[in-house]
């Protein structure tokens, strides 16, 4: 199965903490961000990504060449910026979907369970299923709402008032027909979030997948600090979960 990584991100507000280095590859205990997302990815059953690269690409593909403990590595670039759906649309022109694949963010960790994620995608016959994640404070990232069958029906932008609800984690499961779509959008800048997605909403196909599991967004400088310990953290524990599973 492969994974597309939007991993273009300039990281404007960690400038303080990771001074001229993309996002992706801010530090996080000794290693930059980007090992621990393509070690989760490994746990998953994920063997081959595309990384879809931006701001100072040349040290992404620098670092990671086109292997990674195992996981064969290629390459989308961003010429000018193109945003989050920008990016992937020219990435899987590149790299065509032929069967479903995983897309996750370069600056957030989320510990889906990927197999379960995919059994409820395949039943849903989802063009796109997002994992959520229920949190009692969503101040800082709005909102995903949904019907009784798990199928989104809108988004809401995150407003500063906070409140519970279910908050969109950045770990998408993405059919073949997703890339169709994208056809519409090879061309500038689009957001995922803001345009890509409620379109999918509004036609029926996209489909949301609750799970309560770990989750970090390094993006600002206070999460950032928590990351340092806590992501090193939720790897040990999954790859210790999935060699229990592989031994069983």
């Amino acid at each position: 199965m492969r994974a597309y990584i939007l991993a273009g991100g300039l990281g404007s507000r960690l400038r303080e903490v990771v001074a001229d280095l993309p996002k992706p590859l801010a530090s996080i205990a000794g290693r930059p961000f980007l090992e621990y997302q393509l070690r989760y990815l490994r746990s998953q059953g994920i063997d081959r990504v595309v990384m879809c690269v931006g701001y100072r690409y040349q040290a992404v593909i620098d670092h990671f060449g086109d292997r990674f403990d195992g996981i064969e590595i290629e390459y989308s670039i961003e010429k000018t910026p193109l945003g989050t759906g920008g990016a992937l649309c020219q990435a899987l022109k590149q790299f065509p979907l032929d069967e479903d694949a995983l897309c996750v963010n370069g600056d957030s960790l989320f510990a889906a369970d990927v197999a379960a994620m995919r059994r409820f995608h395949r039943e849903q016959k989802a063009s796109m299923t997002l994992s959520v994640l229920y949190l009692e404070d969503n101040t800082r990232y709005g909102s995903v709402n949904m019907d009784g069958q798990q199928r989104v029906t809108g988004f809401v932008e995150k407003s500063g008032q906070g409140g519970a609800g279910f908050i969109n984690t950045g770990v998408y499961l993405l059919a073949p027909e997703f890339a169709r779509m994208c056809r519409q959008h090879d061309e500038g800048t689009v957001s995922l979030e803001r345009e890509i997605f409620p379109m999918l909403a509004q036609g029926g196909s996209c489909y949301a997948f609750a799970q309560q599991q770990p989750f970090i967004d390094i993006g600002i400088p206070l999460d950032y600090q928590r990351a340092q310990q806590l992501i090193p953290e939720i790897i040990q524990q999954i790859e210790a979960e999935s060699l229990c599973h592989k031994i069983s």
